[in-house]
């Protein structure tokens, strides 16, 4: 009994090998291990063993269907080493027979199938022949027609090119005679814009010595260097501008004996001599006049007295000449000069006036011309009442008279309803009233559109209401917040 048990758990344990082996696809490899061996095996422990019998039929059957199947795909070789070993799984089977015969009636279909292909592509390849000959027969005609037309063509091209090189000299001559018509405008051009630019930069070298002038007090040079500015271009509005403001100044000497002079001789005593003309003394008021500036001399008049005085050369001494005899009055201790440095710069001589002015420029107004101003505030919420207008526009006469010959035009504006909102200095500005520029701009660009030479912006609609203190209006003028459009 115990053997017996052996002998079905060996052939058990075949059979589950071989099973495994049949599911993998080992049929009858490696050497061994294979589906066939195994069920074999089993089949000689237990010849009557359905298990094994019926997978070693199921590896006859693949091997049959694979022959079967590479027999429809026409894959002979292959299908005759399934079909033989179908054979070895099970010898001389029918289906196996049956297999072969199909087999060789495939194999002589195909070699039928392959003499009819051979035989059609040679009929084709003799065709194929047959046709390039008679192409190339007619290609050999349409080549001689084509040589005797390319040989007539060959004769009228000589005659066009011939034609053509006869017009191509004449374009030639054209194009190089128009080459050298732009080269001389090139050249006249450059030429125009070198002394464009020379003249542009006299100009500004005018201008620059004029202004420096006129910070400098010195009346001639400026009048000088603006004529030669308008000279270069006439009716420039910024050297038109200018020559009147050098023409308006006095003798430099005059205002180099402003301020302060303290009496050199026994007892001191200061006296002040004002631009205005007004003169201090501690014992009395008076007035003084710019006498003769040629001979550095002044004449004073107060208190029933007329006196002369004369400055030194080097500016150290006044010297006074009255009733009670001479004597020198001289600047206080550390006081420093009021006028910059004269300047040693001499205008050039002046060139040919031009024939016509920079199309940017603007021309001057003529003198007696009314000139337009708009007066705002900066703020929306407190519009400017007229009284406040009328006082703002009499400091606004009083501050610019005196540098216009020209008839003044006022206008007040509401600048939500006329000008949109002009930026407050609050907005814009920062430490103080050093950064003017953001304002100023905006200002003027309002101004362009109301079209007006020149803008006052009020700091508050109404005096002393912004809460920095009542100020005059002259003072708001003086540091600058009067922009004469005309001099931008």
């Amino acid at each position: 009994m115990e053997a017996e048990a052996r002998r079905q758990a060996r052939i058990e344990e075949l059979l589950n090998l071989a099973d495994a082996d049949l599911a993998a696809g080992r049929l009858t490899s490696p050497p061994g291990e294979n589906a066939l061996e195994r069920y074999e095996s089993a089949l000689k422990a237990d010849p009557d063993n359905a298990r094994a019998a019926k997978g070693k039929q199921q590896i006859f059957t693949r091997f049959l269907e694979q022959g079967t199947a590479l027999i429809e795909e026409k894959k002979f070789d292959e299908a005759e080493r399934a079909l033989m070993r179908a054979d070895a799984v099970e010898p001389d089977s029918s289906a196996v027979r049956l297999a072969r015969v199909r087999l060789e009636d495939a194999k002589r279909e195909a070699e039928r199938i392959a003499r009819l292909e051979q035989e059609k592509k040679e009929e084709e390849a003799r065709k194929a022949r047959e046709a390039e000959q008679r192409r190339l027969a007619e290609l050999e005609r349409k080549r001689q027609e084509e040589a005797e037309a390319k040989r007539q063509e060959e004769l009228a091209r000589q005659r066009a090119e011939e034609e053509r090189r006869r017009a191509e000299e004449e374009r030639r001559k054209a194009e190089e005679a128009r080459l050298a018509e732009l080269e001389r405008q090139r050249q006249e051009e450059l030429a125009r814009k070198r002394a464009e630019e020379e003249k542009q930069n006299k100009y500004n070298q005018f201008i620059a010595v004029a202004e420096q002038a006129i910070n400098a007090k010195d009346r001639d040079l400026a009048v000088a260097n603006f004529n030669q500015a308008l000279a270069l271009y006439p009716g420039d509005q910024a050297a038109y501008s200018g020559l009147q403001r050098a023409q308006r100044l006095k003798p430099r000497f005059c205002y180099e004996v402003l301020g302060k002079w303290v009496w050199s001789g026994f007892g001191g005593g200061e006296m002040t001599l004002n631009e205005d003309g007004t003169m201090q003394i501690p014992i009395f008021s008076g007035s003084w006049t710019c006498a003769d500036p040629a001979a550095r001399k002044i004449s004073m008049s107060g208190a029933g007295q007329t006196m002369t005085g004369v400055l030194s050369e080097d500016g150290s001494c006044l010297k006074i000449d009255h009733a009670f005899g001479s004597g020198c009055y001289k600047r206080p201790a550390g006081y420093q000069p009021a006028l910059p440095p004269r300047t040693t710069t001499a205008a050039a001589p002046a060139p040919q006036p031009a024939a016509a002015q920079p199309a940017s420029r603007q021309s001057a107004p003529m003198g007696g011309s009314t000139v337009k101003f708009a007066i705002f505030p900066f703020e929306t919420d407190r519009p400017c009442t007229y009284p406040v207008g009328e006082e703002i526009r009499n400091a606004v006469i009083e501050s610019i008279k005196r540098n216009s010959n020209s008839a003044l035009e006022f206008s007040y504006y509401d600048q939500n309803a006329q000008l949109g909102r002009i930026p407050r200095p609050e907005d814009l500005w920062s430490g103080g009233f050093s950064r003017k520029e953001p304002v100023k701009t905006s200002v003027l660009s309002a101004a362009s559109r109301l079209g007006v030479n020149g803008v006052m912006m009020a700091w508050y609609e109404c005096l002393g209401s912004s809460g920095h203190g009542e100020r005059d209006w002259s003072d708001y003028i003086a540091e600058g917040y009067l922009f004469d459009v005309d001099r931008q």
